[in-house]
């Protein structure tokens, strides 16, 4: 079920155009630059939103790693129950 999701995910990002996929980074990443003190529209306000971005990816990334090997480990060691006989 996750695979078809992911599927599902990435190709409705391909269908996004460069200009809808920019309008995403300013909205999600814009303010944070904002706040930062660049001035919107600046080389470095750009530079600041793709490394936003970038950086954002990245921990999703390590996240997604990390839940998928915990789950390995899950699935891995199942509980055994121990009788203990006197």
């Amino acid at each position: 079920m996750k695979t078809i999701l992911v599927v599902a995910a990435l190709s409705l990002a391909a269908c996004a155009t460069p200009e809808q996929r920019a309008d995403k980074l300013v909205a999600s990443h814009g303010p944070t630059c904002d706040r930062l003190g660049f001035a919107r529209d600046s080389d470095g306000w750009r530079n600041c939103v793709m490394q936003s971005d970038a950086t954002a990816a990245s921990k999703q990334a390590a996240t997604a790693a990390s839940f998928s090997a915990y789950s390995q480990i899950q699935r891995t060691f199942q509980p055994t129950q121990i009788r203990i006989v006197p």
